[in-house]
């Protein structure tokens, strides 16, 4: 069997892979808060002695594309999260948040803190300020709670005052390394690695408002189309390759 035809195999999976990741940034283009996912390709134009292995090792085991040492065939180079600001939208409900530019919500979970960009807060029956998973926002003192009566101003920098009275300041944080940052479902993200927390001192908190997905649903069908493209060029790739072989194989077999 040719080169071509693992190639196109190859190059077929990282089509799949990647329609995958739009089809669900399309799925997402409501979410508040969302950051789509993103993807690249790696330099495969450079060759290795162990390149020419059997080609099927790279397929072994379940494995979508080749592994490293087969630097011949097409794969993902890179999986990542645009964190990129989406669109705010009005809403005047006095517990949707908003940040502007860099920063994340903290909360406080059985299994730890947690990060999110989705604002829509509500009051639990204890008073707490919770999101949709019943998460207790973070403040710097710890989780907020909201036991008085009064009128609920929320300032630029994160000051939480009931009518005069200050009473918390929301706990806005960056990430030293936001590849470090896992989804883990529920518009949410967990911290792993090495990387580290990093104060936002002087965050941009917009009160009644939420920031919606940042998907850009004209660019994703572009993406969209031109992957479904690429992958009909590849199976005509296969096809083309395998036709090639079966009249080969006949001409050698059928030597009159």
């Amino acid at each position: 069997m040719q080169d071509s035809v693992y190639n196109g195999v190859f190059g077929a999976l990282t089509q799949m892979y990647r329609l995958d990741i739009i089809a669900n940034n399309l799925a997402n283009i409501n979410t508040i808060g969302y950051k789509k996912d993103k993807v690249a390709f790696e330099d495969v134009l450079t060759h290795y002695a162990h390149d020419f292995l059997d080609p099927n090792l790279g397929i072994k085991g379940g494995v979508r594309w080749p592994e490293r040492d087969l630097l011949v065939q097409p794969r993902i180079g890179e999986k990542a999260i645009d964190f990129s600001q989406g669109p705010l939208r009005q809403t005047g409900n006095p517990l949707d948040l908003a940040i502007g530019g860099k920063g994340f919500f903290k909360l406080k979970t059985p299994k730890g803190i947690f990060y999110t960009r989705a604002g829509n807060f509500t009051l639990d029956q204890r008073g707490y300020v919770i999101d949709p998973h019943g998460y207790k926002l973070m403040g710097k003192q710890g989780p907020i709670q909201i036991t008085k009566t009064g009128k609920i101003d929320i300032t630029s920098d994160g000051s939480v005052f009931i009518g005069k009275d200050k009473i918390a300041t929301l706990d806005i944080v960056d990430v030293s390394n936001s590849s470090s940052l896992k989804k883990i479902g529920g518009n949410l993200f967990k911290l792993q690695g090495n990387a580290t927390e990093i104060p936002q001192e002087k965050p941009k908190i917009y009160q009644g408002y939420l920031e919606s997905s940042n998907v850009q649903v004209v660019k994703e069908m572009i993406n969209m189309i031109d992957t479904l493209r690429i992958f009909q060029a590849l199976q005509k790739c296969m096809t083309s390759t395998n036709n090639e072989d079966i009249n080969l194989i006949n001409k050698v077999g059928n030597p009159t």
